[in-house]
């Protein structure tokens, strides 16, 4: 009788690894949601090459530390930008709301509740949206004329996003979540600088000195933004190419 062969040991680091990484992932969003599911895709797009070099090395616990690291510095900036988004539009409480109609049965509520949504938003007042055709068609099916007053009443007034520029956002909030993990030009991630470099970068990149240490670290801390790996750069300082930062020892 052969003797079956055993998985070597990057197969047995993998399931590990994957197993610690999607139980991290699964302790901070919820099952089903949006961003639980991009987070899991995330990790187990890049686990096996992690752990790839960490067997190439001789360090996969090392290998492992690092990218557990970056995962939480990554997380928190998914969920700062969520935030962020839900703060300008309330896109979340939106969805919410139609996945708990759903959960309850209700589809005609489910998606009256999206239509409304959307009607706050100047480029689906033409009601050619697929949603709003579809309530329509129902309403029309049902003789529901309560629908129609309703649209009526939701188009008669003015629409609260016309364009990105109604979508009011914290400037200092923008640019600490955009940037956070890579600059505009896919430089060097914001999370890579210390409190006091991050305020003086911010009051470089804003053409003015008004921003304060206590102002920069306590809209990182309630933006839950979490430092990336060190050494945390501290000297910033304005050059003919743009904003440079360095370590100074």
């Amino acid at each position: 009788m052969k003797a079956q062969p055993q998985p070597g040991p990057f197969v047995l680091g993998e399931h590990l690894v994957m197993s610690a990484v999607l139980a991290m992932i699964a302790e901070r969003h919820p099952a089903g949601s949006a961003m639980r599911e991009r987070m899991e895709a995330w990790a187990k797009e890049n686990i096996p090459s992690v752990l790839k070099q960490g067997n190439g090395t001789g360090d996969v616990v090392g290998a492992f530390n690092r990218y557990t690291a970056y995962l939480q510095v990554l997380l928190s900036q998914k969920e700062a930008d969520r935030d962020l988004k839900e703060e300008a539009t309330g896109s979340e409480a939106n969805r919410k709301a139609v996945s708990d109609a759903l959960v309850a049965g209700n589809v005609r509520k489910a998606l009256e509740t999206k239509v409304y949504y959307l009607l706050k938003t100047e480029r689906y007042r033409n009601l050619q949206h697929a949603d709003i055709q579809k309530l329509i068609e129902l309403a029309a099916l049902a003789g529901d004329d309560r629908v129609f007053i309703r649209l009526g009443r939701a188009l008669s007034q003015p629409a609260e996003i016309r364009g990105p520029e109604d979508m009011q956002v914290d400037k200092l909030k923008f640019v600490l979540v955009e940037w956070w993990l890579r600059g505009p030009q896919g430089q060097m991630g914001l999370c890579r600088l210390t409190d006091e470099a991050l305020t003086e970068f911010c009051n470089l990149a804003f053409g003015g000195g008004s921003l304060t240490l206590d102002c920069v670290r306590k809209t990182r801390q309630r933006l839950g933004l979490v430092k990336g790996a060190k050494p945390w750069f501290n000297r910033v300082e304005k050059t003919s190419e743009g904003i440079a930062v360095s370590v100074d020892e």
